[in-house]
């Protein structure tokens, strides 16, 4: 058995809710409903851009290299922190369960354009 010093970790280690992956799975689709889908795919992972072979990587670099708008993904998770595409996914989660996020979320969640709850 490993034995994790919590006191260490830079981010939330949390369980994974009953309904949290397709909670997650289902903010991507009506994450791309309402961004619209030429928006939507510009705001994944930099492997994902690569692989479809989108160069402009724009929004998800500006994501990724603006401290503030990493430490307001982490208030999610850390997985929130890797694109604009699963910080809105993991809010949406979050979001559907109940759960009450900051402001600064909201206004993150609102700028990438995350669907209504």
């Amino acid at each position: 058995m490993i034995k994790i010093n919590k006191s260490k970790l830079r981010f939330k280690i949390r369980k994974t809710e009953p309904g949290q992956i397709i909670y997650h799975e289902m903010g991507h689709i009506q994450h791309e409903h309402s961004a619209g889908s030429r928006k939507y795919i510009m705001m994944g992972k930099p492997k994902e851009l690569d692989a479809a072979g989108i160069k402009d990587k724009t929004i998800t670099n500006e994501f990724l290299n603006d401290k503030k708008k990493q430490q307001i993904a982490g208030q999610i998770s850390l997985y929130a922190q890797e694109s604009p595409l699963e910080f809105v996914a993991e809010t949406y989660a979050e979001l559907i369960r109940g759960s009450e996020v900051s402001k600064e979320v909201m206004e993150l969640y609102e700028k990438y354009h995350g669907p209504k709850v």
